[in-house]
């Protein structure tokens, strides 16, 4: 199967290319390095990527607006890694949507008028994250795991940094991170590589400035860290009290021999059919809960689950919970679960749904090469699980659930510590 190509520019530049198989459409991403963690004053990156929006000396700002539908159908998105403008556009507009995404990441004049007009505008937003943020059991339960955790307010900045940004700030931001040793584009595209790069010369490296004493951007732990750990975050405002659990086992990305299995582990322990969850809900103890993830990285991977109830059955939902993993640990998947799983899977294949979503192709390899640094070997959900064994998708269930993995449970609501088990309790009901 095909792997997206990697392009080195001499002024330390870097094209992601992927052939797609839609001929008469592509997919662009024109980014810069750094985001939120470049920020010297937290919420710059942010702010400038809504000033990129804003007016060039070549467009206007209400040409900007026009061109934005018309042209180029353009988006932006600031993270903890990267600010990025991308499109997904028919090739007959390609030239103009190139130029138009290269205008407003480049060329951005951040006129004074609107630096202070948007203040309002970022400020809003920020209270609308953190008052949702505060309902959310993950807000708080991930940064127990992670060494760095770029939430929302980390990237929106704080109320008072947003009032005084001014456009010094900006420009500060701008000319230390946009240099063309952070610059990446990514393609999805039928288009053939040598006319992209060609692309790129005319259009794009013209603009590119390239930093004498360059520093290397900040790079973050991504992967689980700290110590386990139980956190519980008083909120009397909250009726049900909100539980979210992680296992951390020892297994990386590259070290599952079959990758498909990621996608029987919900069919046991996830939500809506798993028998897990049936049993929970069937016992009247719970009555929202969340999808279980298996998120991988190099050297583990991360299994986490969550669920809503009231603050009087925590503790009858982790013995139950205790039950129902033991029969897991020890029965494992039976024959006709893991065949009934195999049957719903049969339709997926990696390169049709590339051809369908080029735009989730085009941030999914931007964000495993910036992130990780490479691309994970490539493989096809159909030749995969005629390769996967129900002997093997139970062994990762062990893995799991295995004693000498790390737990991190968080309990957000109007809960005491009295209301739950503690880390080690509840660790030794539902690990074996």
């Amino acid at each position: 199967m095909r792997i997206p190509k990697i392009v080195k520019f001499s002024n330390g530049a870097t094209l992601l290319y992927f052939k797609g198989k839609m001929k008469k459409a592509s997919a662009w991403r024109l980014s810069f390095l750094g985001g939120s963690t470049e920020d010297r004053k937290e919420g710059t990156a942010h702010f400038l990527e809504h000033m990129l929006y804003k007016g060039t000396p070549n467009r206007s700002f209400e040409q900007i607006n026009k061109d934005r539908f018309e042209v180029c159908f353009a988006d932006a998105k600031t993270s903890a890694y990267y600010t990025a403008v991308d499109t997904r556009r028919t090739n007959k507009l390609t030239k103009e949507s190139l130029s138009f995404l290269a205008d407003l990441l480049f060329n951005s004049t951040l006129p004074e008028n609107f630096v202070e007009s948007e203040k309002g505008v970022i400020q809003e937003e920020l209270h609308r994250h953190i008052d949702r943020s505060k309902s959310d059991v993950y807000y708080y339960h991930f940064p127990q795991i992670f060494e760095s955790n770029f939430d929302y307010p980390k990237t929106l900045g704080s109320v008072e940094n947003i009032a005084s940004m001014t456009k010094q700030d900006l420009l500060e931001y701008k000319n230390r991170v946009y240099v063309s040793q952070n610059f990446i584009m990514g393609v999805v595209s039928h288009i053939p590589l040598y006319k992209v790069k060609r692309l790129y010369k005319k259009l794009i490296e013209p603009q590119l400035t390239v930093a004498e004493n360059y520093v290397p951007i900040k790079k973050l732990c991504s992967e689980p860290c700290k110590p386990e750990s139980l956190r519980i975050i008083k909120e009397e405002s909250i009726e049900q009290v909100k539980c979210a659990i992680s296992i951390v086992f020892d297994v990386g990305y590259d070290d599952f021999q079959n990758k498909t299995v990621g996608s029987y582990i919900p069919t046991l322990i996830g939500a809506g059919t798993s028998p897990l969850f049936n049993a929970l809900r069937e016992a009247g103890l719970v009555y929202v809960f969340d999808k279980m993830t298996l998120d991988k990285y190099d050297s583990c991977t991360v299994a986490t689950f969550g669920f809503n109830s009231s603050k009087d059955k925590l503790k009858t939902i982790v013995d139950k919970l205790g039950e129902i993993f033991s029969d897991i640990y020890q029965n494992g998947m039976d024959e006709k679960t893991f065949e009934q799983r195999t049957l719903n899977l049969k339709y997926l294949d990696d390169e049709t749904a590339e051809a369908i979503d080029i735009s989730r192709t085009l941030r999914n390899m931007c964000s495993n090469y910036i992130i990780d640094g490479k691309f994970h070997k490539p493989y096809k959900w159909n030749k995969e699980n005629k390769k996967l064994k129900l002997e093997y998708v139970n062994k990762v269930f062990k893995q799991i659930l295995s004693k000498s993995n790390r737990m991190y449970v968080t309990y957000l609501g109007n809960i005491n510590e009295d209301d739950v088990y503690s880390l080690d309790e509840i660790k030794s009901k539902l690990l074996f």
